[in-house]
């Protein structure tokens, strides 16, 4: 069944319509009706989608950070302290693409572009297949996600929704 974004009106595909919960194509259309709407006294968006953002930003910069600490470590000779580093921002890699695919997911983004690019960014965490590989490919897949799942922000919102907010 195809029904409209709730934030931008691109049409989104979904299994079954139900009553109160709106469709969204994007976690960032999500991200930013929710914040948007949110009734006074409330605090903005969701629960999941917070911590889903928070947990991708702490993951993508930890993926970094820890990744110039291994390389830091390892021109300094301590070759073991570069090691974890390097598994820590493997780690943190893999944190930010299931995070991101998981806010995804529980803002109702489900077109297999969404899946795919989830799985991707999952599946491009060199911590995965090769513990030694440096985690560049990874973080670059992480901002693609990143870039994708939050594609909605800059979209304009629907004016003719007026009614329902």
């Amino acid at each position: 069944m195809r029904v409209v974004c709730r934030h931008c009106g691109l049409p989104v595909a979904v299994a079954r319509v139900v009553a109160d919960r709106p469709s969204y194509c994007c976690s960032g259309c999500a991200w930013a009706d929710r914040l948007l709407s949110a009734p006074a006294g409330r605090p903005p968006g969701d629960a999941a989608l917070i911590a889903g953002g928070a947990a991708a930003v702490f993951g993508g910069v930890n993926q970094v950070l820890l990744w110039l600490l291994s390389g830091l470590l390892e021109r300094e000779g301590a070759v073991r302290g570069a090691g974890l580093a390097l598994v820590g921002a493997h780690v943190a890699g893999l944190i930010a693409a299931l995070a991101m695919t998981g806010a995804q997911w529980r803002a109702g983004a489900r077109r297999a572009s969404d899946l795919a690019l989830g799985a991707g960014a999952i599946l491009a965490q060199p911590g995965v297949w090769l513990a030694a590989a440096a985690p560049g490919w990874g973080w670059a897949a992480n901002l693609l996600l990143a870039g994708w799942a939050l594609r909605g922000v800059i979209r304009p919102r629907q004016k003719s929704l007026g009614a329902d907010r």
